[in-house]
């Protein structure tokens, strides 16, 4: 099987993470040849896995704009010219042409642009016009589709609520977890050189949705209902000016003793910092199913996360839930986390066991079993969703 993958909008971050574990989980031996076009700087990640051959695409990698137009002409001759079976966009977006005997499939691995209270946040700038152009050519895309593969159940109901057409054509994979984060049992780690204090940790992109500015807040009223001398750590890059907003928010409040902003940590140091916080704290209000959640769990420590999206699912009895918009309900949960050495004890038991249920050979098998049904005939809605865990 000629399988094209498009992975020049899945350059970083989960996306590529994704892509990777799919690719590498690929079950052998296999007779399908593989052709990923990526960014320059992501050959190298992908030039030893076997049957794959990564392609750099320098001038469409320039931009938004760069990208569109190669996907419309180069990429659609190259379908046709090579005879590809199957064209693959783990970034959910299908700008070319499809040939009549190849089939098309996505991995839909952005929710906010279609969460319309998280979207109005930004409203006409720069950000909310990519957002709302987003939303149409991913709409376009998922209608295009002959397979649409959503990470969770959650992410699908919520799709197929706003485009039911799309119901027959999908399935829910749930993301894996690497044994390099399965780390629950593993007293070696050491802890990060950089944190003397015990910390409760928050690793995520500094957006709106991720709720920062409310974690700040519940973190001040927990100050004031108890000696709290564990620190706010938060980990992680993102929109510059909500970056400034929190910031501001920590003066304001004078925390700047208190709480610590890493703008970056090289993902295979994440473990040392998950194993070794009090508590990891998860507050977004939008996701598909995200892989910081997913390593948290991995770690074996405590977790108060959000009680939107997949968060509940997806985590099951292991973490406590709260509003991410209370953050005074934050606030409580979290002094009755601290304060109570039994309770964190077993939330670290539940959470260990809940990520062995996140296996990325088990994700690989049934993605290639399912790419490899696509091109052989229609594809099938079964219920083999229902025993995802998320």
């Amino acid at each position: 099987m000629k399988i094209v993958i498009n992975a020049l909008s899945a350059y970083e971050g989960g996306a590529f993470n994704y892509l990777s574990q799919i690719l590498k989980n690929l079950p052998q031996p296999s007779s399908h040849q593989i052709k990923v076009f990526v960014r320059p700087s992501n050959v190298p990640l992908l030039s030893s896995l076997p049957n794959v051959e990564p392609v750099a695409v320098p001038w469409g990698s320039k931009s938004l704009f760069h990208r569109i137009l190669w996907e419309r002409f180069y990429l659609s001759f190259f379908l046709y010219r090579w005879k590809a079976d199957l064209v693959l966009n783990p970034g959910c977006t299908l700008n070319c042409f499809i040939p009549k005997n190849c089939r098309a499939a996505v991995v839909f691995q952005n929710l906010l642009p279609f969460d319309d209270r998280e979207r109005r946040q930004y409203r006409w700038s720069r950000m909310g016009l990519r957002l709302f152009l987003l939303r149409q050519v991913m709409s376009k895309s998922l209608k295009k589709a002959d397979l649409i593969i959503f990470p969770a159940l959650y992410v699908k109901d919520a799709l197929t609520g706003l485009i039911p057409s799309i119901a027959p054509k999908t399935m829910v994979i749930n993301y894996g977890l690497t044994d390099n984060f399965k780390i629950a049992q593993n007293n070696t780690i050491p802890k990060p050189p950089n944190l003397t204090s015990p910390y409760i940790l928050y690793v995520s992109t500094f957006f709106h949705y991720k709720a920062q500015l409310e974690v700040i807040e519940a973190y001040s009223l927990l100050k004031k209902m108890r000696e709290t001398p564990e620190k706010l750590v938060m980990a992680g890059s993102g929109d510059p000016n909500y970056i400034q907003m929190v910031h501001e928010k920590i003066i304001k409040l004078g925390l700047e003793k208190d709480i610590t902003h890493i703008p970056h940590v090289p993902h295979n140091k994440l473990p040392h910092y998950y194993k070794h916080a009090k508590v990891n704290l998860f507050a977004s209000r939008c996701e598909c199913l995200s892989f910081s959640y997913l390593e948290m769990l991995g770690a074996g420590r405590p977790i108060v996360a959000s009680n939107r999206a997949s968060m509940p699912r997806a985590g099951g009895d292991a973490p406590l839930y709260f509003d991410p918009d209370n953050p005074k309900e934050l606030a409580i949960l979290l002094r009755r986390v601290l304060d109570d050495d039994t309770l964190r004890e077993s939330m670290a038991s539940k959470a260990k066991d809940r990520a062995e249920l996140f296996q990325w050979n088990r994700a690989g098998a049934k993605t290639w079993r399912t790419l490899e049904g696509l091109v052989k005939g229609p594809l099938l809605n079964n219920t083999s969703e229902l025993l995802e865990v998320a």
